[in-house]
C-alpha cells in the first residue's frame, strides 16, 4: 500500500469499454485502505455510486444533516450528486480499514435498493459479514490483475455481482411476504414455457403447495395453478394467431410432453381445439 498524509491505500481505475457499457453494472474504480487517526474524506459529491465495508475499526458518516458511528461489519454507500463527510472518529477510537468499489449503470441504484440501502439512508449495519468482506477481498484481487492491462475482464464483472449477491443471500430471510410473492409471480412468468409445477414452485421457495397456494391467491386474486394455466394457453394462442408453427411444435414450445395434454387444456380454457382456434382467428395474423 502506498502512504498518504491520512491513509495507507491501492487504488485500481478502471475504463468500461462499449461491451461493459451494455451491461447493467460496471466498475470504475476499487480500492482499500488503512487510515490513520487524522484520516477524513470530504465535504464531496461523486458522480457514480460508491459502497465501503469497512473491515475494521469505527468510522463516522455524515450525509445531510444526520450523523452516524459505524463499525467493523458496516458498509455505507455514497449516492451521486450527494454531499458526504466521513473519516475516523475523533474520540480515540481504532481508525477503519475500509475496501470499496465505485460502479455505475442502470443497475446501480436498484441494485442498493434490493440490498436495503437508499439515498436518505445511505448506511447497513452489519451488512458485511464475513462472506461479503471475503467476495470484496476477490474483488480488489482481479482490480489488482486487471489495472496492468487497463481494461475490464469478465472475472471482475462478475466479482462485483457475487460481491452484491453475498450481501444479498445474507438479508434473504428478512424479506416481506409480498416480495417473495412477487418473486414467485416472476419466477413463473419466466419460466412458465419450461415443465413447471405448482409443487415445484412450492419447493423453489420453501412452501407448502397449500399454504403457498392460499397466500398467492390472496395476494393476487387468482391461484398460482391458473396463474400458470393462464401464461400458457395467452401465449399458445399468440402463437397460434400470429405463427405458422404446427400445433405440435406450439404444445412442445408451451412445456408440454405431449400433443394431448395441450389439446385438452387449450379445449378446457378456450371451450375449442387449437386447430379450431387458429380457423377462427387466422384473419387476425
Amino acid at each position: 500500500m502506498q502512504e498518504w498524509e491520512d491513509q495507507f491505500a491501492d487504488f485500481y481505475y478502471f475504463v468500461p469499454g462499449r461491451l461493459e457499457q451494455t451491461g447493467g453494472l460496471w466498475p470504475l474504480r476499487a480500492g482499500r485502505n488503512r487510515a490513520k487517526a487524522v484520516y477524513r474524506v470530504g465535504p464531496r459529491q461523486i458522480e457514480c455510486c460508491s459502497m465501503h465495508l469497512i473491515a475494521q475499526g469505527e468510522l463516522e458518516l455524515l450525509y445531510g444533516q444526520e450523523q452516524v458511528r459505524l463499525r467493523a461489519g458496516d458498509a455505507f454507500c455514497l449516492y451521486p450528486g450527494r454531499l458526504y463527510t466521513y473519516g475516523a472518529v475523533p474520540d480515540g477510537s481504532p481508525p477503519p480499514r475500509l475496501m470499496w468499489v465505485a460502479f455505475q449503470g442502470p443497475q446501480a441504484v436498484p441494485m442498493l435498493d434490493a440490498l436495503g440501502f437508499t439515498s436518505q439512508r445511505p448506511c447497513l449495519v452489519g451488512g458485511c459479514g464475513a462472506h461479503t468482506l471475503k467476495a470484496m477481498e476477490q474483488l480488489l484481487d482481479t482490480a489488482y490483475s486487471q489495472t496492468a492491462t487497463g481494461g475490464l475482464a469478465m472475472e471482475l464483472l462478475a466479482d462485483l455481482y457475487r460481491l452484491f449477491g453475498s450481501m444479498g443471500a445474507g438479508r434473504g430471510g428478512q424479506r416481506s411476504e409480498t416480495d417473495w410473492l412477487e418473486a414467485c409471480w416472476r419466477y413463473m412468468e419466466t419460466h412458465y414455457t419450461e415443465p413447471l409445477s405448482v409443487d415445484g414452485v412450492a419447493a423453489r421457495f420453501g412452501m407448502h403447495r397449500s399454504s403457498f397456494s392460499t397466500r398467492f391467491s390472496r395476494r393476487f386474486g387468482l391461484s398460482p395453478s391458473r396463474f400458470l394455466q393462464r401464461l400458457r394457453m395467452e401465449k399458445g394462442a399468440m402463437l397460434l394467431r400470429d405463427t405458422e408453427d404446427a400445433v405440435t411444435e406450439i404444445a412442445y414450445t408451451l412445456g408440454y410432453a405431449e400433443l394431448f395434454a395441450f389439446t385438452r387444456a387449450f379445449r378446457a380454457y378456450f371451450g375449442c381445439s387449437p386447430r379450431q382456434f387458429r380457423a377462427q382467428n387466422k384473419n387476425t395474423i
